[in-house]
């Protein structure tokens, strides 16, 4: 298994924090994306 992350932080000095400063805050867009998106297009109590 090719491990991109570990690739990429080794030669471009990357560090832990470097990651969680995006994933952090791309988390939580992603998550509120998918949270107001998925009820209209696919409630859960039928219709």
């Amino acid at each position: 298994m090719l491990r991109l992350d570990v690739l990429s932080a080794g030669s471009g000095g990357y560090r832990f924090n470097d990651f969680l400063k995006l994933g952090v805050p791309l988390d939580l867009v992603t998550m509120a994306v998918t949270l107001s998106v998925i009820p209209p297009v696919s409630p859960l109590v039928p219709a």
